[in-house]
Parts: C-alpha cells; structure tokens; sequence
C-alpha cells in the first residue's frame, strides 16, 4: 500500500471524511537516533462524508476551529505534540497568506 492510499485510508477511518484533494506536504523521522518510526503529512482538502469503519477502541471527537484560531493555539503552547506542530508548520504555506501568521499571533 502506496503512502497515499494509507493517507486516503486513515482520513476515512479517523474523520469519515474523503479529501478531493490530497497533497504530501513532507515527511520526518519522530525521534532520530532513537526510534526509525518514520511520519507522512499529508493535506487533504475539499472533504466529503464518506465513513470507513474505525477500530472500535478508538473514540474521537472532531473539533472544527477556525484555521487562524488553530495557528493561535500552536503558537500560544496549546499543542505539546511535536507531530502536530510540524504538520501545522509544513500546511502554513498552503493554508495561510504570506502575512497572516504576524496578523493572527497572540
């Protein structure tokens, strides 16, 4: 299985959510020298229902906050998960006007 097709997969798995639109924005290891667990990031746009059955002790809870109010909290210390942050920081280019992160800081 492609690293796209795992993406494709685990939006559907994880949201219940099909993306129109899936870019690989890059990837990392999580902890170099210590793990060789290795991280895709992709960005998935122009989203549709479409569920695929998730593993049943997995419970979500999916939050839609605002894209600006998203970069607030990454830069206000609200996320303490590297793999987020660096995800958040890899879709900035994609998601926000060159000037808009100086705009949207607390």
């Amino acid at each position: 299985m492609t690293n796209y097709q795992s993406a494709w997969r685990e939006l559907r798995e994880e949201i219940g959510q099909a993306a129109a639109k899936l870019i690989k924005l890059g990837e990392f290891f999580l902890a170099p020298g210590y793990s060789s667990e290795h991280m895709h990031v992709f960005l998935a746009s122009d989203l549709i229902p479409d569920v695929l059955q998730g593993d049943d002790d997995e419970l979500l809870q999916i939050v839609t906050p605002p894209l600006h109010q998203v970069y607030r909290m990454a830069y206000g210390g609200e996320f303490k998960d590297g793999k987020t942050l660096a995800a958040l920081l890899m879709a900035q280019p994609h998601l926000l006007p060159r000037n808009a992160l100086q705009k949207s800081r607390v």
